[in-house]
């Protein structure tokens, strides 16, 4: 048996015109309605336990046992496979490499799942959730059995849970379910309900983990990590202390789907269950968003001076870059990796008053996205970010139950 590992974010002036590949379709489907999936699932290339009496290839070339890994987030859990493994509190050993086997979605919608009064899962949903993840596992386990460093099928993971499952108010039971679920079909492991907090530092390792090259990253390069997902926000800086970092979160009032069901219900004044798609956005509805998002922003940076210092310094000599990461920010722009906020007022202006059907991919969200993200930069003075595909899955691959800091400003 493997060894056990655990794991105990004003106006605006617009200018006119510029402002044998095998599926696994056991747990591809959605297992509540509501909310379609986000992404197509990866076609998973699986091979065969039939080696014909030669020796297994690795999954990995490290010499160490890989490590699963689960992203547990509001719209589906994302699996990715942890090579290399860095649990030091010292700059340079933030660091996991990746193996390139792709793992479909678990397609379990657990903020859909949440839209009632009580803001907890049904028995009826953690038991379909549940087993769901146990397949999913057990699907893990086979295609692991196939490499030489999982003989008989067995692995470890960890796994960290976002924001649907922190608000809800039986958000352990569903993980523990998740667990033991996993555990009878070959894996061990624990999965986290992580705080804001623990979110932020996630996020924050995670980008160091992605910008590290031969194992060397300097925290000073990062001037603060921005989180921008479909449920939370929160803003990372990392302060120099004597047994490694402490890490100032602060915690964004609005997100991506909370921010779209805000301009639909307070600033159009329509029934959210009723409208979905807030679009098209007019010119003034639009102003109103970023005035709300930049109000917001204001309010929430005077949570930490440390973090609106870091914020106000990125750029200067020394004082490292803004990250962003999470989907509100790439579905925003795939492919470019910095945005300037003078770039999101043009985007803007042009998508202002298009249906969804005008505006191409994740249509719903888009120009609310662009509102929130516009406003929030306009209100906490970010003039500019670079955005990576990097956040808590690359930060829990690297973290240890020592290098937790939880130190709330």
């Amino acid at each position: 048996m493997i060894s056990r590992l655990a794991l105990s974010a004003c106006a605006l002036t617009f200018v006119s015109g510029c402002v044998t590949p095998q599926t696994m379709a056991t747990h591809n489907q959605p297992i509540e309605t509501g909310v379609a999936a986000t992404t197509s699932a990866p076609t998973l290339v699986r091979v065969s336990a039939n080696t014909n009496g030669k020796a297994k290839t690795p999954l990995c070339n490290t010499g160490r046992t890989p490590l699963v890994i689960f992203d547990v987030g509001s719209s589906g859990i994302d699996v990715k496979f942890a090579c290399r493994i860095g649990v030091s509190n010292s700059d340079n050993d933030f660091h996991a490499e990746w193996a390139t086997v792709n793992f479909p979605k678990i397609d379990i919608q657990a903020a859909s799942a949440l839209q009632n009064r009580r803001q907890a899962f049904s028995r009826s949903f953690i038991r379909r959730a549940s087993r769901t993840f146990g397949s999913a596992c057990n699907e893990i386990s086979e295609l692991l059995e196939n490499y030489s460093e999982f003989p008989s099928g067995e692995f470890n993971y960890r796994g960290a849970a976002t924001h649907a499952y922190r608000i809800a108010a039986n958000g352990a039971a569903i993980v523990a379910a998740f667990a033991t679920e996993c555990a009878n079909n070959n894996g061990t492991g624990s999965i986290a309900v992580l705080s804001h907090q623990e979110e932020g530092e996630a996020e924050y390792r995670g980008v160091a983990n992605d910008l590290a090259t031969n194992n060397i990253i300097q925290f000073s390069d990062i001037a603060a990590v921005w989180g921008a997902g479909s449920n939370s926000m929160q803003i990372t800086a990392a302060e120099a202390a004597t047994n490694g970092h402490t890490f100032h979160v602060v915690e964004g009032g609005w997100a991506s789907q909370t921010f779209r069901k805000l301009v639909i219900t307070q600033i159009q004044q329509e029934n959210v269950r009723l409208k979905k798609t807030p679009n098209p956005i007019s010119f003034d509805e639009a102003v109103r968003a970023i005035y709300i998002a930049k109000t917001g922003a204001e309010i929430e940076l005077k949570q930490s001076a440390f973090v609106q210092s870091a914020i106000n310094n990125a750029y200067s000599a020394g004082n490292g870059a803004i990250y962003a990461v999470g989907g509100t920010i790439l579905h925003l722009r795939r492919g470019e990796t910095e945005d300037e906020r003078a770039d999101l007022a043009v985007k803007l202006g042009e998508k202002i008053g298009k249906r969804d059907d005008e505006l191409g991919r994740f249509p719903t969200d888009q120009v609310s996205n662009l509102s929130l993200i516009y406003g929030y930069m306009d209100g906490a003075g970010i003039k500019k970010y670079k955005s990576l595909d990097a956040g808590v899955p690359d930060g829990i691959a690297v973290l240890s139950n020592s290098s937790w800091q939880n130190v709330v400003n």
